[in-house]
């Protein structure tokens, strides 16, 4: 059996991200570079626990838990009676990546 080359996180890091710009399966990716597919499904299950540990750093934070981000302030210079005041605002949340999420009133 053939032993693998030593890796370490970066160098994971960085053969996760060309796989994922690849378009091969990891299976097709992996035999094409010499990476063992059991490792490379680990390192990959190990960076994303550590990057999602990362994510969030509230301490009164839970999981489930509805996160209040109070009022939209209204700017300068607008009454807050106006139409104007309630006219057109968006949101935007991005996830990672590849996922973003925006709320927008018009």
């Amino acid at each position: 059996m053939k032993q693998e080359k030593k890796r370490n996180i970066d160098e994971w890091i960085q053969i996760i991200k060309k796989q994922e710009a690849s378009g091969l399966t990891v299976k097709e990716f992996c035999k094409a570079e010499g990476v063992g597919t059991w490792s490379f499904y680990q390192w990959r299950k190990r960076i994303r626990l550590k990057s999602d540990k990362n994510v969030i750093k509230t301490d009164n934070f839970e999981k489930n838990t509805f996160l209040e981000l109070g009022k939209i302030p209204v700017p300068s210079g607008l009454n807050s009676g106006s139409e104007s005041a309630s006219g057109t605002w968006s949101v935007i949340l991005t996830f990672g990546n590849e996922l973003m999420m925006t709320v927008r009133r018009n």
